[in-house]
Order: structure tokens, then sequence, then C-alpha cells
């Protein structure tokens, strides 16, 4: 992912709390994973306009290649662990 070819829109920032709240219907479940949050502490999604519903988690099991990724864009200011996220899904999705 090039740094200068991503921008700020092309993410779906999500609080945690709306995050950690079940949903109905086809979800996907992050168990335990290290999330790149804003300065308001929300989640992030690379969600580019080709992006099936739910985009990208941009979270990881392990503590320090999320901390890696974080270095991408200034928007990414630290990284949290939560213990669980539910995020819908697009049922044509692979």
């Amino acid at each position: 992912m090039s740094n200068t070819s991503v921008k700020t829109e092309d993410f779906a920032f999500v609080s945690v709390e709306e995050a950690s709240r079940p949903v109905e219907g086809l979800v996907r479940v992050f168990l335990n994973r290290w999330w790149l949050v804003d300065e308001q502490g929300r989640i992030a999604f690379y969600q580019p306009r080709t992006a099936s519903v739910g985009g990208f988690p941009q979270c990881n099991p392990d503590v320090a290649v999320t901390g890696r990724l974080m270095n991408y864009k200034e928007w990414f200011v630290g990284v949290r662990h939560i213990p669980v996220v539910y995020r819908s899904t697009d049922v044509n999705e692979d």
C-alpha cells in the first residue's frame, strides 16, 4: 500500500463502543486483536470505493505488527487491544 495513494476518506473509522456491540446478520468477529486507532480512539477499516461492505480491518493479533502499520499514516496515533469486534459483511464476499 503506497503511502501517497491512500487517503483518509479510504478509511471507515468506528468507535470501540459501536464495534464491540453485537450486530444482526452475517458478521465477521475479530477476537483479541490489536487495532490502529485515530486521535478520537476509533478503530480503522480500510475501505476504498472498490471494497465490499465491511472493509479491511486494520488490526493484527501481534501488537508489534500493528505498531509498524501505525507509521504509514499520520492519522493513526496509537494501538489498542480490543477483546471482540463485530463487523457486518457482504454475503457475496469470498
